[in-house]
């Protein structure tokens, strides 16, 4: 009798230590996809911060074209303006200034 109860305490501690033992397995299951989601969370975040300054930077380059566009289409009126009156002196002059704008759009 005596063996029989050593018998089943010993099968309930190991049945009581499996169930710990799975319970530990759980937790540090749950805690390892909980560090997962958090870095995926910090990756997502670092990948939208790089689209939004990538994106930023793409307006202001467009801006910048835009800016040099419109200064070669002045500079190339005044030329024009200039060949018309006669003016070779500041024909002359504009044309360093226009060959520039020209050369940074080329870029």
């Amino acid at each position: 009798k005596a063996a029989e109860a050593a018998k089943e305490k010993a099968a309930a501690q190991a049945a009581e230590a499996l169930e710990k033992e799975k319970k530990l397995k759980a937790e540090a299951e749950e805690k390892e996809k909980r560090r997962k989601a958090e870095e995926e969370k910090k990756q997502k975040e670092e990948m939208q911060d790089a689209l939004e300054q990538t994106q930023r930077k793409t307006q202001i380059a467009k801006t910048e074209v835009a800016r040099v566009q419109k200064l070669v289409v002045t500079y190339r009126q005044q030329k024009v303006s200039y060949a018309e009156t006669g003016e070779v002196e500041k024909m002359r002059d504009l044309e360093p200034l226009l060959e520039n704008a020209e050369a940074e759009l080329d870029t």
